[in-house]
């Protein structure tokens, strides 16, 4: 068995490795979102704005979620986009369409897909729905990552 200072060494070697190896992908995703985030008023006018899915306690929607949805109805109230495109788990949806239906958004504006259980599926699923241009409703700290996948999409 080795010493434990050569298991602490290897462990600070695979560390050292994979946080030089990921460096460049990190920095990529980072630069995805330069110039490509907006305020809701300076965004520019698409068709659609896929909203995000975020955790709900009790079939209601947390802070996060909440958030998403006011800046995607006033997106939408702002004729800023036609639809909002709700993806998350079955539980996200129904509660971003419930809260969507209170901030006066009529269901006609609402286009539901309920098999967005990751960033990366609700992408895909609008990719794959025919969707090319649209914004993206996340927090801040999460829209690099969402237009570095979009981007590889080809959204």
């Amino acid at each position: 068995m080795p010493s434990p200072t050569r298991v602490e060494a290897r462990r600070r070697a695979l560390i050292s490795f994979a946080r030089f190896r990921w460096r460049p992908i990190v920095e990529e995703v980072q630069r995805a979102g330069e110039g490509r985030i907006f305020q809701p008023e300076a965004a520019p006018t698409v068709p659609v704005a896929l909203v995000l899915g975020a955790p709900v306690r009790d079939l209601k929607p947390t802070a996060i979620l909440e958030d998403r949805i006011s800046t995607a109805a006033a997106l939408w109230a702002s004729r800023k986009v036609k639809q909002l495109l709700l993806s998350g788990t079955a539980a996200e949806v129904a509660a971003m369409s419930t809260l969507c239906a209170e901030l006066e958004v009529p269901g006609s504006a609402q286009l539901l897909d309920p098999r967005g259980n990751h960033t990366y599926e609700s992408l895909f699923n609008a990719h794959a729905a025919g969707h090319r241009e649209l914004l993206v409703v996340s927090q801040r700290f999460h829209l690099p990552r969402a237009l570095y996948i979009a981007a590889k999409l080809g959204l």
